[in-house]
C-alpha cells in the first residue's frame, strides 16, 4: 500500500481528534477527557433521541424489521469476538434508527458520533435497550422513542464509567 492513503487516513482521524501528529515521530491516539466525554455523551444523547423522535414519525415496517435483525440477545461471556460483533450491530442499529428519520444529514452525524464514542462505551456496551427503542418506534410514539434512545446513551456510558472507575454512580435515566 502507498503512503497517500494512510496518510489521507491519519488526516481524517487527526481531523477527528482520534489522533495527534508528533512532528518527525509519528501519531499519538489522542486520549478522551472528562470534558471531551461528558460533551460527546450530550451531543449523542441529543443526535440519537432526535433520530429516534424523527423515525417513530417515518419508520417502514421494512426498516422495523431490519432493527428487529440487528438486536442480539445478551450473551453472559464476553469474549473479544462476541464484543466485537455486539458492538458491529450496534453500530448498525443507531444507524438504521438514524436512516429511518429520513434525515440525511442527520443520519451522517449519527454515524459519526457512532464511530467517535465507540471507545467511550464499549465497556458499557448492551444491547437489551435497544428493544425498549423498536417497541417505540412500532408504536409511531416519537416522544417515548426519544427518551428510550437517550436513555440508552446515559446508561451505557453509566454502565461504562461504572466497569472503569469503582464507586462511580450509575447513569441517571430520563423520566
Amino acid at each position: 500500500m502507498s503512503k497517500t492513503p494512510i496518510r489521507e487516513a491519519l488526516a481524517l482521524l487527526q481531523q477527528d481528534g482520534l489522533v495527534e501528529s508528533l512532528p518527525r515521530k509519528g501519531y499519538l491516539v489522542t486520549t478522551v477527557s472528562v470534558v471531551d466525554q461528558r460533551e460527546l455523551v450530550e451531543l449523542r444523547a441529543a443526535l440519537d433521541g432526535s433520530a429516534a423522535e424523527l423515525a417513530a414519525r417515518r419508520v417502514t415496517p421494512r426498516e422495523l424489521d431490519e432493527l428487529e435483525r440487528l438486536v442480539l440477545p445478551a450473551e453472559p461471556a464476553f469474549d473479544a469476538r462476541t464484543a466485537k460483533r455486539h458492538m458491529e450491530m450496534n453500530r448498525k442499529f443507531h444507524v438504521a434508527v438514524a436512516r429511518a428519520s429520513g434525515n440525511h444529514r442527520l443520519t451522517r452525524l449519527v454515524e459519526r458520533m457512532v464511530d467517535e464514542t465507540v471507545r467511550l462505551f464499549a465497556p458499557g456496551f448492551h444491547m437489551g435497550e435497544h428493544r425498549e427503542i423498536i417497541d417505540a418506534l412500532r408504536a409511531g410514539d416519537g416522544e417515548r422513542a426519544r427518551l428510550a434512545a437517550m436513555n440508552h446513551i446515559l446508561m451505557t456510558q453509566g454502565r461504562a464509567l461504572k466497569q472503569e472507575t469503582t464507586g462511580f454512580p450509575s447513569a441517571r435515566r430520563f423520566p
